[in-house]
Formats: C-alpha cells, sequence, structure tokens
C-alpha cells in the first residue's frame, strides 16, 4: 500500500498577505453562495501556498484540515499530484473529480482550479480553488470560480493601475538624461532604460529588487554599494516613490564609480570569439585558450552539445569542408582518400568532427596524413574525449593545441548571455524577443543539462515559440521543468555549501548583503551560487 500524500507546510511572504487582503473584499462577499454550497474555496499564491479559506461545511473542513488542506501548507502538483492545483502549471481552468485526482485520499473529492493573472505584469499571481464532495460535483463549479477570480483580477486592476501610472511618470522624469543608468521598481514591474539593462544581468536585478524591499519598509533614501555581473563597482541610491499615503516604488539610481571622482580600474576585456557570447571565469578563460592558439591545429574537446564545432569553427572560412571520422567506418579507402586529397589544397582549411572515433585500422594513416598538413592548412577537430585514452594518443600529436570546453554546468553564470543570444535566434524576424525573468533564469540555472547548449536551445525554441508577451518568468516554463528545477538534489560538496549558505543567512535574518560579508564572498557571488544551488532567491521581494 502507497503512503498518504501529504501536503507540504510553508510560511507565507509578506507580498503574498497584501495579495490576500486585496482578494478578501471580493470573495467574502460571496460567503452566502458558499455556504448553500457546502464547498471550501481557497485562495493560493503563485506557489500554491493556501493564503485563505472559506468553509461552507463543518464536516468538509474537518475532512480537509486532516488532509493539511488548510492555510499554510502547499497543494500543487508537485507536491499532492494532479488535482486543482494543477492550473498553476497548465495555466488553464482545471475541473478534478474523485478518482481523477492522483492520490486516493482525495478520491471521495471533487476540485476545480483556476489561475488569478495580475492585470498589469499578466504574471500569475495566485489561484482560486473549490472544493467539495464527489457526490456534489457540480458542472458549474469551474464556471463560479473563473467568475471569482475575473472579480479579483478587477480589483487588482483598480489598485495598480494608478499606483503603475505614477511609477511610469516618476520614471519618465528621472529618464530624461538617457545617458545615466536608472531603474523604476515595483512588487510587479522593473522598468529599465537602455544605459541599465547594459550593465544588469538576471541575478543583478534579485540584488536590487531585495534592497528595494527594504526600503519600502523603512521608507527613506539610502545608497548602497553594488557589483554587477562583470565585476563593475556602482553605487545604487534607492529612493522611495509616493502616492499619496502610500509608498507604491522605488526609483534606483545607478552611479559608476568613475562617474563620482573616485579611481577605479578598467576591467581589461576579454578575449571574444565571433558569433559566440559568456562572460563566467569559465568561458573566459575558454576564450584566452583559442586565441592563444590562434592558427595553430587544435582538437577541441568536450560533452556532446557543449559547442565544441562551434569553438572549433571560430575564423574557420564559412565554406570550410567539414569531414566526420564515423563515416570512415562506412567506406574507409573513400573517406581517406577525401581526407588527403583535402589536406593537399594549398591553402585550405578542414574541420574534422569526432576525431575519437576515427575507426582503430585507420588511426595510422589518419595521423600521417594529419601530420603532413601544410602550415598554411588551418585544421580543426572535435572530440567527446582524447583519443590516447583509447589508445590512439598519435591522433593528438598532430594537432598541437587541445583545448577542452567545459560542459554548460560549469558556465551557469552565461545563462542569461546564452538565454539572450538563443531567444534572438528564434525569435521571429521584425519582433522584438522577449526578456528571461530571473525566477526563470533561477529555476533553469538548478537543472541538469545533459546535453549542453543543445538541449537549452530546444527548450528556448519551445518556450519563445509559446511566449504571449514581452518577459519569460518561471511560470512560463514548461511543466516537467519547472517540477524538475523544484527537486534538484545536492549531494557532497554541494550540499555542505548550501548548509554554509543557508546558516549564514539565518545567522543574518536573510540580509544576503551580511551573509555574504560573513562568507567573505561578494553578494554577486552568492546569488550566484544560491541560484545554481537551488536556493530561493525570492526575487519577488516585496
Amino acid at each position: 500500500m502507497t503512503s498518504p500524500v501529504r501536503a507540504r507546510a510553508t510560511k507565507p511572504r509578506e507580498q503574498d498577505l497584501r495579495f490576500a487582503e486585496q482578494a478578501d473584499s471580493v470573495l467574502a462577499s460571496r460567503r452566502d453562495d458558499l455556504e448553500q454550497s457546502e464547498s471550501c474555496l481557497s485562495l493560493t499564491n503563485a506557489e500554491g501556498v493556501i493564503l485563505r479559506q472559506w468553509l461552507g461545511s463543518r464536516a468538509l473542513a474537518a475532512r480537509l484540515e486532516h488532509l493539511d488542506i488548510t492555510p499554510g501548507f502547499v497543494v500543487d502538483e508537485s507536491i499532492i499530484g494532479t488535482s486543482s492545483g494543477t492550473s498553476l502549471l497548465s495555466r488553464r481552468p482545471t475541473l478534478v473529480r474523485g478518482p481523477e485526482h492522483f492520490a486516493a485520499q482525495f478520491s471521495a473529492l471533487t476540485s476545480a482550479g483556476t489561475v488569478i493573472t495580475h492585470p498589469v505584469s499578466r504574471r500569475v499571481v495566485g489561484s482560486l480553488n473549490l472544493t467539495c464532495r464527489f457526490a456534489d460535483t457540480s458542472r458549474l463549479a469551474l464556471a463560479w470560480i473563473r467568475e471569482l477570480a475575473a472579480d479579483v483580477e478587477a480589483a487588482l486592476l483598480h489598485r495598480s493601475s494608478r499606483a503603475e501610472r505614477t511609477l511610469i511618470e516618476r520614471f519618465m522624469r528621472e529618464n530624461r538624461d538617457t545617458g545615466h543608468p536608472v531603474l523604476a521598481v515595483s512588487a510587479e514591474t522593473i522598468v529599465t532604460n537602455a544605459a541599465a539593462a547594459r550593465l544588469l544581468g538576471g541575478v543583478d536585478q534579485a540584488g536590487i529588487w531585495e534592497q528595494a524591499a527594504r526600503v519600502l519598509t523603512a521608507d527613506h533614501s539610502t545608497v548602497d554599494a553594488l557589483t554587477v555581473t562583470d565585476g563593475r563597482r556602482l553605487r545604487a541610491c534607492y529612493l522611495p516613490i509616493h502616492d499619496d499615503d502610500r509608498i507604491v516604488g522605488v526609483i534606483v539610481r545607478l552611479i559608476r564609480t568613475a562617474d563620482m571622482g573616485h579611481p577605479t580600474s578598467t576591467p581589461v576585456p576579454a578575449p571574444t570569439l565571433d558569433g559566440l557570447v559568456g562572460h563566467s571565469a569559465a568561458w573566459r578563460s575558454l576564450a584566452r585558450e583559442v586565441r592563444a592558439a590562434g592558427s595553430r591545429p587544435m582538437l577541441v574537446v568536450g560533452e556532446p552539445g557543449s559547442g565544441r564545432a562551434s569553438i572549433a569553427s571560430v575564423d574557420l572560412p564559412s565554406d570550410a569542408p567539414v569531414l566526420d571520422a564515423r563515416d570512415a567506418a562506412v567506406a574507409p579507402e573513400a573517406w581517406l582518400a577525401r581526407l588527403t586529397g583535402l589536406l593537399r589544397e594549398r591553402p585550405s582549411a578542414l574541420l574534422m568532427r569526432h576525431l575519437d572515433e576515427t575507426p582503430a585500422d585507420l588511426t595510422a594513416a589518419v595521423a600521417d596524413a594529419l601530420s603532413s598538413a601544410s602550415g598554411r592548412t588551418i585544421l580543426r577537430a572535435t572530440a567527446t574525449r582524447l583519443p590516447g585514452t583509447s589508445g590512439r594518443d598519435e591522433l593528438v600529436a598532430p594537432l598541437g593545441a587541445v583545448i577542452h570546453v567545459p560542459p554548460l554546468a560549469a558556465r551557469l553564470e552565461d545563462l542569461p548571455d546564452l538565454l539572450r543570444h538563443l531567444t534572438e535566434r528564434h525569435s521571429p524576424p521584425g519582433t522584438p524577443p522577449p526578456r528571461w525573468m530571473p525566477d526563470a533564469v533561477q529555476a533553469l540555472s538548478r537543472l541538469d543539462w545533459p546535453a549542453n547548449l543543445r538541449s537549452l536551445e530546444t527548450l528556448v525554441a519551445q518556450v519563445v515559440a509559446m511566449a504571449h508577451t514581452g518577459y519569460i518568468g518561471a511560470r512560463d516554463l514548461p511543466a516537467h521543468v519547472i517540477s524538475a528545477a523544484s527537486r534538484r538534489t545536492l549531494v557532497g560538496l554541494e550540499r555542505a555549501e548550501a548548509t554554509t549558505i543557508l546558516q549564514a543567512l539565518r545567522d543574518h535574518q536573510g540580509n544576503k548583503k551580511h551573509a555574504a560579508a560573513a562568507l567573505g564572498i561578494a553578494r554577486s557571488t552568492l546569488y550566484r551560487k544560491m541560484r545554481a544551488l537551488g536556493i530561493d532567491l525570492d526575487t519577488r521581494a516585496f
């Protein structure tokens, strides 16, 4: 017999409580309808945490409490399986009747659910779920909660419209000098000018949102030191935006240290590889090695999908011939003759793929052919592993430079750059590519990427094809990606590192700036590690 599936308890965040208060006035007015239906209505946040419940039947209330379907518990699909909470993944109204539930303990119940989407940001902010006995199932339940959700969204729009207008008007005033980086930040919105967008990545934005949350709470201006992902140091000035008696957002002015008259070191630009992107330490090291190799023969080694062929093709003519060593097994003599002929051309260029899969009986002949290549020949080859590991090290000697391409797991700092690059590639011509929000980047950084860049590009193409707004958040990712991101298991050193970071955050009451100082690392490094280890950045900080 399988164990019952249990909901998981968690503490709602401050912004969730404000959302619940905004929904209260709408939902409480329907209490009479609810009592007559002998049902239970639950309001959740975007992660499936129950924030409020309205109960029309004491017997049903007792049953749901026994099943942990009460405020403070998580009831999304990743926790309790198929239920009305599935709407948070599908973003569609969902009706699950009796035995259709994944967990057997819910088979006597029917649940209907629909998401609540913020009318300004178009992000899912929560869901409504109506639960009743299976015997009382009514198809009208889904229509009723969809009507309720529309009423809640209308209330959110009424509250947000004026605040959003105030936010944008203040941003426009601050942005008169477009050469200076400036942002306007609210609970649902982050607006940047071009100068700020060039400076900030997804992790940098997460840090700014967190500091802005503290400014809203304290209601006073502050200046904070900020080190962005590429190592540049800035000053960030946070100014609260007031609308009558409430704060509706924060203006953030970014000031480069050089602009303030302080001496600053000019970052040494990393070598560039045409058509390829990255800024992480692993990427900069790879670029330096490729540039140092110049036009010498080169062997590029890396995991499948890591970009070996793209690296090997840097500075090769676009019409350079490509020869695959795996084809040699089909027609060895013809393949070897073609290799020899290509290497005799003066001048010439050649890309050999999968060198480590050269048939054993051709190894000596291939090595001789490569050794005879003229110095004017640009010779590049790729391999999954060094051919020497299989007793064919003579294939490596003629190639001189050996470049190791890091897997995507070693380049997580490059995710924002890679996502932007791939999104531009797969966006329709003439259409501005959507921007990836920090919560989506954070979710993707928790995944294993067995096919490296190849699997990342497949996902980007799928998400971009389904994008309906100018932004891609975590909730826009496919259901299987969200599920995998939430279940990443840490082992060994990763687990020890996560434990150390969490303890530092507890010691400093969640203040990431102080936690980073205690750990002896930059705050940008702490954000990167938290993202890679799956520790929630909570980018929607207020």
